[in-house]
């Protein structure tokens, strides 16, 4: 329980924003989830900065259960927390808060002297502190750190979608460029086998028209629709087949270990891994050995191929980056907007036989029904 003096109840008296705004009944709401033990405290905070911030959506828990559960569900922008509790103190909640997400914006707010606890709230990524003390101007205080944190979230969130588009324009521009190419190089091949009768010239037309069908399903991967709309549990195995029966590999082996249940958007996550077969077998031959198996926070996708060397590895998903000029170089670019849009980690190593190991962390699994 905090041990801080309590303010008078507030009168209704109109409010007074401590930052002069006056358009708050526009402003995107901000999901505030207040924890103490002390309920009594707890509505008194709700209250007031209720008054302060007509945008505020308050939800107030006296169980850290209750709280955790809000943030595993994605509702809450920003929660706010007393130190002193029996069940779970303030730093095991940010403890707790942040193994399942780092960046949700935690305020401490605490009736303990908060240079006690200050330093070691914000090492353990608490992003403000605020001494509980009297009267009402506390929580005025309290409605701008809120304001501020969520604030800063969500500028940075649309700094990163910005440079995503951005990105993904760039990737399209390429694209763009690359199937005028194909088609070009396919006209002229046709043109000149009109003029000179040569076989060659009809392969060299197939051979364009392949890359530009090649091209034309990248092209999916980079519309507007490279977001996760709904997800569903899949098996993994189930994933991994139908993006090799995409392929006519008749030399090829997949090879599927330890397949869980995940939780994916299907089509997007089909992608991935067609992208990844497809890359195995361009540079790891019509022979190439593709394995695909669960890890303990993810899944793998590994060949027997050459491999990529250790100094081009930060690079291969970067647009138009390829070993190959003969190609476009977007098929790894795919696989990493599938990944942020999942909001999984993807990192490249090394396979036990040599080759290209693509790892995708931040995975869910799902537990099977039988």
């Amino acid at each position: 329980m905090s041990d801080a003096d309590v303010p008078a109840t507030p009168s209704a008296a109109p409010s007074v924003h401590a930052d002069g705004d006056d358009d708050d009944a526009i402003a995107e709401p901000i999901a505030v989830v207040a924890i103490d033990d002390d309920q009594s405290l707890l509505d008194m905070t709700a209250t007031f900065l209720e008054r302060e911030r007509a945008d505020f959506d308050l939800t107030t828990e006296t169980d850290p259960a209750a709280v955790l559960d809000a943030v595993e569900r994605g509702r809450p922008d920003v929660v706010v927390s007393d130190y002193d509790m029996p069940e779970m103190n303030g730093l095991e909640l940010l403890d707790a808060v942040r193994a399942i997400d780092d960046t949700i914006p935690f305020i401490l707010f605490t009736g303990k002297d908060a240079d006690a606890v200050a330093a070691d709230a914000l090492s353990r990524g608490a992003s403000d502190y605020l001494q509980k003390g009297q009267g009402s101007s506390q929580y005025a205080l309290l409605a701008n750190r809120i304001r501020t944190v969520v604030e800063g979230r969500r500028a940075r969130r649309r700094s990163r979608e910005l440079e995503e588009r951005t990105e993904r324009l760039r990737d399209a521009q390429r694209l763009a460029s690359e199937l005028e190419s194909a088609r070009r190089a396919a006209e002229v091949s046709i043109e000149r086998y009109r003029e000179t009768g040569e076989e060659g010239r009809l392969d060299a037309a197939a051979f364009a028209l392949d890359r530009l069908g090649t091209m034309l399903d990248l092209v999916e991967s980079f519309g507007a629709d490279t977001a996760v709309e709904s997800t569903r549990d899949v098996e993994l195995a189930t994933l991994a087949r139908r993006a090799w029966s995409m392929r006519e590999t008749p030399d090829a082996e997949l090879h599927v270990h330890a397949s869980r249940l995940v939780e994916v958007d299907p089509s997007l996550a089909q992608r991935a891994l067609e992208a990844l077969v497809e890359n195995s077998v361009v540079h790891g031959g019509d022979d190439v050995t593709v394995s695909v198996g669960a890890t303990t926070s993810g899944f793998y996708v590994e060949d027997d191929g050459p491999g990529i060397p250790p100094e081009e590895r930060g690079r291969v998903f970067e647009s138009g980056h390829t070993s190959d000029p003969e190609r476009a170089g977007l098929g790894l670019t795919v696989v990493a907007h599938v990944a942020r849009a999942h909001d999984w980690d993807v990192t490249l190593t090394e396979s036990d036989g040599g080759g290209l190991r693509v790892e995708f962390d931040g995975v869910t699994f799902r537990p099977r029904v039988y």
